[in-house]
Parts: structure tokens; C-alpha cells; sequence
């Protein structure tokens, strides 16, 4: 139950959790994996960080070379002439210009001098664009009164794009009219017009109930925004919903039928984790979001703002929900993520692993910017992180064919090797042996019943582990798993393809 972020880059972790991270490590033993699940990070940022304590022997980030945090006057002069001169000018053209003139600032050093001055960072010239092309259904009505409401909104669209579900890798997405160059502005939308539990009409009693509302996802208040506002057709996101069919069960694993997921998802790990994220559900539900709408009675009832319909909301969120990364200060600050947000337009755009726009966040507006060339015909692709074919298949009901996604990997249960392991034992005392061994590895928190061994397309992720392991059961494996390193061909265990 992860909203994207990735739709989006991955943060620097804290201190606390990095010193967390290697607490686990090194005296306690813990695996990847498990440390991953214990603190609620991924795998990879967990390797991350333990291979560059190994390397630097020091766990805080060294300043990057050429971007000082701080600028001078003049530098900050420069900056507001760029913007004044050009007001459609984004953070990237911004610091380009700057290192034209020999001045080196950082992307996040530019929006924090924008803000302290109050300074929007963005003025377009541009014109929102009706689309005529049709939604799947024949209808264009849901996309004009959309387009309509986005001009209402402020959401100004570049005319170099357009909406469309005709081109598409699926549904509806963003196509580019006429060429376009690295760093244009796609679209603008300003905060105001974000759904969130910040913006939604029932905000103040969020705020004043954000205390029996807390849960381990984050997303309960969000959840509850959009259950109201859905359901409303007064509501001024209306057009919005109009645009998805949040009511209708969405094509996601979760909502498969048991034999589709027993067919369908076997050996992936999604099955699993479908079934934990529907427990996760329907404990939030009955503890804290049905108490909720017991107390407030002249806003929501159980009937219509059901647990069926908190499900497919959580789904909407899992596959359309963006999360603003903190910055470095208010990290090391300890202060908690910000929560999701619906940024409507952004999330109409699809995932390939080598996308071609990244959505940037400034104090008052929301900006996609192009990060390659885009020729004219082609499709606009964001990305929701650097997500394996199970993760998307999970999250968003689809995967990318081998090799297009370059972070795509493969797991092979720890289990697997015990079980090789047995069936290569010719006697009992072999077998007893072998157990032994699996038993001390366990001890080791080196291995376990639920634990994996991941492969990425380059390297093993779990490359401590798997070593130690094949030595406890030498002879058993095959030369393959004894090479000293390890490239994944995904191909072979891509899980099933099922796109909406």
C-alpha cells in the first residue's frame, strides 16, 4: 500500500534510520531483506547504504562537487534576472543559464531562493488545449469537462501536447503535437488544485480527529478525503473523478479472483503481498475509518462509504497518488514524510523505466518537465521509481517485457536451496546434516523460511547472503551460483503480463 513517490525520485534516508540500518547490521546480524521489512525501507536503499558505510566508513552525505548549498547576493541577483526575464523559465533552465555565467547552484538551492523570496518560479504563456480525441468508450465529455475544469483550475497545458487514449501504451496518457526539447514545461498546476487532505471541504475535521485517525499506511486521512469528494457529485474535483472510473473495480491483482492469482501470479511474491495489503485494509477500516464514519453521520454512512469502496479508493491511490520528498533539512530535522496527493493531469501520464518527463514541485505550482528530446507522435512517459516487473505488476497492473525495464529483478525463495540441499543428501545423516546447517544459518539471520535471494539485472542484491549460504551446502548448486558475480536474465521469470 505504497503510494508512488516513485511515480518519482527516492529520498535520502534520515540518520536515525541509517544508524538504524547498521545497528541491525552489525550487531545483530540481520539480513537485507529483514532490515528492509523491519524499518519500512526498500531493499536496495538498505544496500546502499551498508556498501557505502563499507566504502566511506561514515553514513552522512558528502557534499556533491560543483553545487554549494549557499549563494551570494549576486549570485541570488543573477537568479531573479533569469526569472524576470524569462518568467516560464524552470529550475533546470535556471541553473544551466547560471553555469553558462560560471555560477554553479543546485536545483534544490534555486526553488529554496524562489520561496524565501516569495517568488512563484513559473508565469505560462500557455493556453489550456480541448482534446478531441476520444476516451475509451467513444465519449469525449469526460475529457472536455475535464480540460474545461483544469482551465478553471489555473492548469496551464503546453500546446506542443495533448490528452488522448488513441496512441497509448494504456488508457489515457500524454502525446506530444510537435517536438520538443529537454527541459520544456508540459504543464503547470497550481497547489490550490492538488486533492488532499489538505485541500478536501473536510479538512478542519481531519485536522481536529488527525490524532484517532493515525495508521501505519498514512493514508487513512487521504482515503477518507476521497471517499467524500467521490461520492459528492457536487464536489469540485467532479470533472476529475469524471475522468477515472474510481467506483469501478480497477484491473489490479487484488481485486483477481483466487485462480487468476493462483495461475497468474505463482512464483512472483505479488500473491502474497495482495493478501497482506487486503488484511492491512480491512484492519484500517473496521478500527479506524468505520468508527469515523459512525461519529460523523451527516457526512458519510456505512452503506455508501463502504469497505469495498475504501478498497478500490486504496487502489486509486496506490496506482495514482504522488508523495513530495522532504528536503535535506527538514529531514535531518526528523520531520514525518509529507502524505499523498492527487495531482490531477500528472497522474494521466504512464511508466517506462527510461521516461522521458519527472514532475518537479516549486512552493505554489506543480510542473512536469520533458528530460529527453520528445519527437512529435510520441507518447510522454513519467516514472513511478525504479520498480521491478512484480512491484508494477502489484501497484499498477502491468509489467515492462525484458529488457526494457532495467530494474526488473528476480527473487528465488531461500528455501529453495534447502530443499536442493535435501533432495542431495543420499541418507538420513546427510539429510539431518543438511538441517543442521540450515538451522545455523537461521541462527545467523542469514536465511530465512520467508526470505529471498534477490537477483537484479546486474548484480546480486543480496550478495552477502547467497555466498555465505552456498558455502554452508558446497557441491549442491549449480557452477552457476558459484560464479563470482551474477547477472539476472529476466526474462525467464517475468511475471504474467496483465495491462488495463
Amino acid at each position: 500500500m505504497e503510494p508512488r513517490t516513485k511515480k518519482r525520485k527516492s529520498k535520502e534516508v534520515s540518520m536515525p534510520v541509517k544508524e538504524a540500518i547498521m545497528e541491525l547490521r552489525n550487531h545483530k546480524k540481520s539480513t537485507i531483506r529483514d532490515i528492509a521489512k523491519t524499518l519500512g525501507v526498500s531493499k536496495s536503499t538498505v544496500l546502499y547504504i551498508v556498501k557505502k558505510q563499507e566504502r566511506t566508513g561514515g553514513l552522512s552525505n558528502s557534499k556533491r562537487s560543483g553545487r554549494p548549498r549557499k549563494t551570494t547576493v549576486m549570485d541570488d541577483q543573477k537568479m531573479f534576472a533569469i526569472l524576470e526575464k524569462n518568467p516560464s523559465s524552470t529550475v533546470e533552465q535556471i541553473k544551466i543559464t547560471l553555469q553558462n555565467v560560471g555560477i554553479e547552484v543546485s536545483e534544490s538551492t534555486i526553488k529554496r531562493r524562489l520561496h524565501q523570496q516569495k517568488i512563484r518560479g513559473f508565469t505560462s504563456a500557455y493556453r489550456p488545449m480541448v482534446c478531441e480525441e476520444t476516451n475509451p468508450m467513444g465519449n469525449t465529455l469526460p475529457v472536455t469537462n475535464f480540460l474545461g475544469w483544469c482551465e478553471e483550475m489555473g492548469l496551464e497545458l503546453s500546446p506542443k501536447v495533448y490528452i488522448s487514449s488513441e496512441g497509448t501504451v494504456a488508457q489515457y496518457g500524454m502525446m506530444a503535437r510537435e517536438d520538443i526539447l529537454v527541459g520544456e514545461v508540459l504543464f503547470s498546476i497550481p497547489r490550490s488544485a492538488l486533492l488532499s487532505q489538505n485541500t478536501t471541504r473536510v479538512h478542519d475535521l481531519l485536522l481536529k480527529e488527525q490524532e484517532t485517525l493515525a495508521s501505519p499506511s498514512g493514508w487513512v486521512p487521504l482515503l477518507i478525503a476521497l471517499m467524500y469528494e467521490a461520492t459528492d457529485s457536487g464536489s469540485p474535483w467532479a470533472p476529475y473523478f469524471g475522468l477515472w472510473p474510481v467506483l469501478d473495480p480497477p484491473d489490479l491483482p487484488m481485486f483477481w479472483s483466487d485462480k487468476e492469482k493462483t495461475t497468474l501470479l505463482q512464483g512472483t511474491g505479488v500473491s502474497e503481498a495482495v493478501k497482506k495489503d487486503l488484511e492491512n485494509m480491512e484492519q484500517e477500516y473496521e478500527s479506524i475509518v468505520l468508527p469515523f464514519i459512525q461519529r460523523h453521520p451527516h457526512l458519510f454512512n456505512p452503506e455508501e462509504h463502504s469497505l469495498d469502496l475504501y478498497k478500490r479508493l486504496v487502489a486509486f491511490v496506490m496506482a495514482y497518488s504522488f508523495q513530495e520528498s522532504l528536503e535535506e533539512e527538514e529531514e535531518d530535522s526528523g520531520k514525518e514524510d509529507n502524505p499523498p496527493m492527487m495531482v490531477p493531469v500528472a497522474d494521466l501520464l504512464n511508466h517506462v523505466a527510461q521516461h522521458n518527463a519527472h514532475l518537479e514541485f516549486t512552493p505554489d505550482y506543480l510542473r512536469m518537465i520533458t528530460t529527453r528530446p520528445v519527437q512529435a507522435g510520441q507518447e510522454l512517459f513519467n516514472t513511478y521509481g525504479q520498480m521491478a516487473n512484480w512491484q508494477l505488476l502489484h501497484m499498477y497492473g502491468f509489467t515492462e517485457p525484458h529488457p526494457q525495464n532495467s530494474n526488473d529483478t528476480a527473487d528465488i525463495q531461500m528455501t529453495t536451496l534447502r530443499k536442493a540441499a535435501l533432495y542431495a543428501a543420499t541418507s538420513e545423516d546427510g539429510c539431518a546434516r543438511v538441517q543442521e546447517r540450515w538451522d545455523l544459518l537461521c541462527d545467523m539471520e542469514m536465511v530465512g523460511e520467508e526470505g529471498a535471494f534477490v537477483f537484479g539485472c546486474e548484480e546480486v542484491m543480496t550478495d552477502e547472503e547467497l555466498r555465505t549460504c552456498l558455502k554452508g551446502f558446497p557441491g549442491v548448486c549449480p557452477p552457476l551460483f558459484t560464479q563470482s558475480s551474477f547477472i539476472c536474465q529476466p526474462s525467464s521469470v517475468t511475471p504474467a503480463r496483465r495491462c488495463s
